[in-house]
């Protein structure tokens, strides 16, 4: 679990609050488990909300799920969680 600094938490706005936390405990799970599946759902909705990407299915879905993806992989080798 990421420990947090207060300025990180000044500086961090809800929704990245939101999605770190998320990504931590899906990271703890099987990729299959519908949980980690539904927290994935959830990830790729928030990031549509902050606006990354239009609310569409389809090629942009599709990256913002991969790069969610790389980011707990990255973090999970590193043994440090989003």
């Amino acid at each position: 679990m990421n420990k947090w600094m207060i300025n990180e938490l000044n500086k961090t706005d809800d929704i990245t609050f939101t999605m770190s936390i998320l990504s931590e405990r899906r990271a703890e799970l099987n990729p299959n488990a519908p949980l980690a599946q539904k927290i994935t759902a959830a990830l790729i909705t928030l990031e549509k909300i902050r606006g990354g990407c239009p609310v569409v299915e389809g090629d942009c879905w599709q990256s913002i799920r991969q790069r969610i993806f790389r980011e707990v992989d990255r973090e999970r080798r590193k043994g440090v969680f989003l």
